[in-house]
């Protein structure tokens, strides 16, 4: 009865994980977070068969070469899997992890690893330990190394308020690594007859698939910062706990609408992200960019002036002349500013936009009281 229950549990998590690699595969993000995410749980994925077709052959008395092969296989893709989960998770954190040093030396403990594991199949005392019920630390100690670094690099990161446009990201990494060591030790120490290990990644796998979805919603297509709901949401937890200098900058486009009459709208958009790759290099980092609707940005975020915002302002004006200056195109793109800083009697999100907006209104009906540029 239990053999056919660790069969079953095997291959409902086999389908699971398959199905979320195959939505994953198909997915429009053909990003390189999204391609790894691929690649640690497809390795994870042959784990699970590696391991079932292990326990089927124990259970069917198969020969002592079939076992050792499949066993083998199975610590493979275990390993791989790990260690393309830390990969995976540590992009999250820096793109930097992708170096060639920096892989090689990720690489270090999965190598001693595999290594171990030849010496095993090879040296006579070594046989013993890849049979049924024996439980090989080394490589159990090296791919939960892998998981609890990452989870808890990303549980510090998590907590550190500028990270807050992934905080979500790096809080499910370091629930998944806390759900992957919470199986292994149960199924190592308590011996519990279902392959809980299986069933914790499975979990994982829907888990870190469903927040990209979700991130996927809250995304502007065009431009890629984040859209209405995501900044919504942003002020509303900043509101709620009284970021008494949280400052919003409301802005739109000068003429995007005779942009997109004159030169078509493919060049409407291109104004869009010109606005956008301005702001990117111009905002602070630990500010929220987003696209509000239409012509419409958001800005906002926590900083200690009014001047600091000022300069923001500024900075935003001239980056956008000077690539103005440099694409050389027919129209030009220029945008009118207004902010307003949160106070205590806002009591909802709209009370704050109001404010924006209102400064946005007044700083249009000075501009257009300005005498034109000779």
């Amino acid at each position: 009865m239990e053999s056919i229950l660790f069969a079953e549990v095997y291959l409902i998590c086999i389908i699971i994980v398959t199905l979320e690699i195959v939505f994953a595969i198909k997915d429009i993000d053909k990003s390189i977070s999204m391609r790894l995410f691929i690649i640690c749980f497809a390795f994870m994925d042959l784990s699970f068969v590696f391991g079932l077709l292990f326990n089927l052959a124990v259970r069917c008395g198969a020969e002592y070469g079939y076992l050792m092969t499949a066993k083998q296989l199975y610590f493979l893709c275990t390993g791989l899997g790990a260690f393309s989960w830390f990969v995976f998770a540590e992009y999250q954190f820096s793109a930097e992890i992708l170096s060639k040093k920096r892989l090689i030396l990720a690489m270090l403990p999965f190598a001693v690893r595999e290594l171990f594991l030849l010496c095993t199949a090879f040296l006579p005392w070594g046989s013993s330990l890849l049979m049924p019920g024996s439980v090989l630390w080394l490589p159990l100690v090296i791919d939960y190394g892998y998981i609890s670094v990452s989870g808890f690099r990303a549980h510090i990161k998590s907590l550190n308020k500028c990270s807050y446009i992934k905080k979500d990201e790096y809080s499910m990494i370091a629930v998944c690594a806390a759900i992957s060591l919470l199986c292994a030790l149960l199924q190592v120490l308590i011996k519990v007859p279902v392959p809980l290990i299986c069933a914790g990644s499975a979990v994982c796998a829907v888990l870190l698939y469903q927040l990209h979805q979700s991130k996927l919603i809250s995304r502007d297509p065009l431009t890629g910062i984040t859209n209405r709901i995501q900044l919504v949401q942003y002020l509303s937890n900043k509101m709620s706990n009284h970021a008494e200098s949280l400052y919003m900058i409301l802005m739109d486009i000068d003429g995007l609408k005779k942009i997109n009459e004159t030169y078509g709208h493919n060049q409407g958009d291109e104004a869009l992200i010109q606005v956008t790759q301005t702001l990117k290099e111009t905002v602070p980092r630990n500010f929220l960019i987003s696209r509000y609707g239409g012509d419409e940005f958001v800005i906002t975020g926590e900083i200690s002036t009014e001047e600091q915002i000022l300069i923001i302002n500024e900075g935003i004006k001239r980056n956008m002349a000077r690539r103005n200056s440099a694409n050389g195109r027919d129209w030009n793109v220029s945008v009118s500013i207004g902010f307003a800083k949160y106070m205590p009697e806002m009591k909802c999100v709209p009370d704050f936009f109001s404010e924006a907006s209102a400064s946005l209104s007044a700083a249009k009906k000075q501009r257009c009281a300005e005498p034109p540029v000779q």
